[in-house]
């Protein structure tokens, strides 16, 4: 599976993931200097910090064991199982004339060859 596949699974299909698949792909784009600021139980700014971890999903041993595989491999994994577990709700939008993938589910014209298909 190429790249821009991947990214277009990711970018438009990523509701269909659990939770913790959701906010191991949220933590693997963090910076190591986010991680290391907002994975602390508290500091100067309290609450908000508790809900980033929420939303990230610190602590969570599940959501540790997807990001331990690295960003890489979490991507690949996760977007093989949106198209093994959810083929009949993901749609890959394709060209008609040159064949190459629309940007989005919805698009009518193609960002390589301009063919329009509305």
């Amino acid at each position: 599976m190429n790249e821009e596949l991947r990214r277009y699974l990711i970018q438009h299909y990523s509701h269909l993931l659990s939770k913790e698949e959701n906010q191991a792909l949220s933590q693997v784009c963090l910076t190591k200097e986010q991680k290391e600021k907002w994975s602390k139980p508290r500091n100067k700014e309290g609450l908000i910090n508790l809900k980033i971890q929420d939303f990230y999903g610190f602590d969570n041993p599940k959501v540790d064991e997807l990001v331990a595989l690295g960003q890489e491999k979490l991507i690949a994994q996760l977007t093989n199982q949106l198209l093994a577990k959810h083929s009949d709700k993901v749609f890959l939008n394709y060209c008609p004339k040159c064949n190459e993938l629309a940007r989005t589910p919805k698009a009518k014209q193609c960002r390589f060859c301009n063919h329009s298909w509305r």
